[in-house]
């Protein structure tokens, strides 16, 4: 058991955490008391959306106070950072001395204002947000006692009803369903966010919310001729009541990758059997798309005719991509099954081995990151990640293994993880230091629940 003295060291160490970095990192207080309860009780916790100062500063508070091992200590993927949403921790307790964790509300919608950001380009910042955090996202300049807004949708959310039915907290609004801006005064803006998000969240589990990419239609590659896509033009003009068509193509092989524009946009070479075609995939990168070359492929595109020098060939202007049906598959098994070792679920032989990395798996996974992080620090969705490690290293590495190198390499000190909505950002701090792994207890546990311990 935790002392008084340990508890009250624990608290005091949370205060200057959270006045260090200006957020709430815990919540409510008595969220701190749960926490050290179910650790000493033998639970693990999860903490869900703690920024990366907060998760590294109290997670060596824990395991200092308490005297546990980092692997008892883990963070939950898939939600949004705490500078953002505020952390949610729920510590539920069940009879006797068991403690259920369960994941905090997601937050369905962003509602932020600073005094500091831009008129001109808080609109493609929201967009970008929007997009890449799967929720409505709301911008405001704030100047004096009041703001400027801009708002993006998601998921087919009607942004210009939702602001008629706020019209009460605004001074001026304008836009349509899926952009709208709006003035407002300071005082009404913690309101506007508390309405805002409660219209935001009725909407996410109504049956009118999608965010789904309806495709139009699937074609064969053969079908991609200059004549057809010509015949496309019947269609025109294309607009808000009458969508340009989207078609989609599985299993293509990605034989060029390069980004054009300063870094703005994708350019691919994609190919299937004997066709290849050119793609270009605007405003996104490598990173983003979580593409690689190599990777095989489903797309979501809408042709068109591009000539250049006289030469007229088909373009693919690329709408989504994704990994191929065998590599979601496997992916999606791997994420289960880590899931459920992060929340102490006891794993088959079968399921810890296919998370139970082996030695090759670390070297791979260290010389690929000392390779190709800048300054010490790389950001990868999780799956592309380990596709490029194992093309570098010619081994076969799944997302699991990879993940679980990454949680050792942080438990060990080498390394700090930071799980971001659609990507996980690594910072390399070993400073040459090396490291028994053998000792590592989450190797330690994977090994005993592989040998049916």
């Amino acid at each position: 058991m935790a002392t008084e003295q340990e508890i009250l060291s624990f608290r005091n160490t949370v205060e200057d955490i959270r006045r260090e970095i200006g957020k709430e990192i815990i919540g409510q207080q008595d969220v701190v008391e749960h926490m050290i309860m179910a650790l000493v009780a033998g639970g693990n916790v999860l903490l869900e959306g703690v920024p990366g100062l907060g998760k590294t500063r109290l997670v060596r508070t824990l395991s200092h106070v308490l005297d546990l091992p980092f692997s008892r200590i883990q963070f939950t993927p898939d939600l949004m950072p705490a500078d953002i949403t505020g952390t949610n921790i729920i510590v539920k307790t069940t009879q006797g001395n068991a403690f259920e964790f369960q994941p905090g509300p997601l937050f369905a919608s962003i509602v932020l204002a600073d005094e500091s950001w831009h008129q001109g380009v808080v609109g493609i910042v929201a967009s970008r947000m929007a997009e890449e955090y799967s929720c409505p996202t709301f911008l405001i300049c704030l100047d004096g006692d009041k703001g400027k807004a801009s708002s993006r949708s998601y998921g087919g959310f009607n942004l210009f009803r939702s602001l008629e039915q706020l019209s009460g907290l605004l001074e001026s609004y304008g836009g349509h369903e899926l952009a709208a801006g709006f003035t407002i005064r300071r005082e009404s803006i913690a309101p506007f966010r508390e309405k805002m998000m409660a219209l935001c969240a009725r909407f996410r589990e109504s049956d009118a919310c999608s965010t789904a990419l309806a495709i139009d239609c699937e074609i064969p590659p053969e079908l991609l001729t200059i004549e057809n896509i010509q015949a496309l033009g019947d269609l025109e003009p294309c607009g808000a009541g009458c969508p340009r068509p989207v078609l989609c193509m599985r299993g293509l092989h990605v034989t060029e990758l390069a980004e054009v524009g300063g870094g703005k946009h994708l350019r691919l070479r994609l190919s299937k059997g004997t066709h290849t075609w050119g793609a270009i995939f605007f405003s996104t990168n490598a990173q983003r798309a979580a593409v690689a070359q190599g990777d095989v492929v489903d797309i979501a595109f809408t042709p068109q005719i591009n000539e250049y020098r006289s030469v007229r060939s088909v373009q693919l202007n690329l709408v989504d991509i994704r990994p191929d049906k065998a590599f979601r598959e496997a992916q999606g098994h791997d994420r289960a099954v880590y899931k459920k070792h992060l929340a102490g679920g006891a794993l088959s032989c079968d399921e810890a081995g296919c998370l139970l990395p082996t030695r090759q798996d670390f070297a791979a996974v260290w010389r690929y990151l000392a390779a190709f992080s800048q300054d010490g620090v790389l950001s990868e969705e999780l799956g592309c990640l380990s596709r490029k490690i194992s093309r570098c290293a010619k081994l076969s590495l799944s997302a699991g293994k990879t993940r679980i190198c990454l949680d050792v390499l942080a438990e060990q000190g080498l390394l700090q993880l930071e799980q971001r909505p659609k990507s996980l950002c690594i910072r390399l701090c070993a400073n040459g230091r090396k490291v028994d792994l053998e000792k590592s207890p989450i190797l330690i546990h994977l090994k005993k629940q592989k040998a049916g311990n």
